[in-house]
């Protein structure tokens, strides 16, 4: 859990950090946006492991339901209040540290990206 605890925090730095809509931060709320990126991503790694692993090839409407069911998860665990808390927990890493977790970050972005387009087209 720890991962994805990671995962939500480098996504909502990284929204606050480029502030893709342009509103002020009290405005704009960091933890929906990287709350709905790593719901995807743990979906796709649910729907890829069931597929790659167990063999079930899943309708697009039960994938909506896992997609879902991580979503309404996610919303309940990842909130404001626990924001704060990684932000405490994670604020003073160091640039060495921080930079290789970055690097993590984004190549199980990119795996789980391309392990669930390579199910879609097998």
């Amino acid at each position: 859990m720890i991962v994805f605890y990671y995962v939500f925090y480098r996504i909502s730095k990284f929204y606050v950090k480029y502030d893709i809509e342009g509103l002020p931060l009290e405005m704009s709320n960091p933890e929906i946006y990287s709350n709905g990126w790593t719901s995807l991503m743990q979906s796709f790694n649910v729907i890829s492991i069931l597929y790659f692993v167990f063999g079930i090839d899943l309708t697009m409407i039960i994938s909506i339901f896992v997609f879902g069911s991580i979503l309404i998860m996610n919303m309940i665990l990842l909130t404001e209040k626990k924001l704060k808390e990684l932000e405490i927990r994670w604020d003073g890493e160091d640039y060495k540290t921080k930079r290789k977790r970055g690097f993590l970050v984004v190549l199980y972005v990119l795996v789980s990206v391309l392990l669930f387009i390579c199910m879609m087209f097998s």
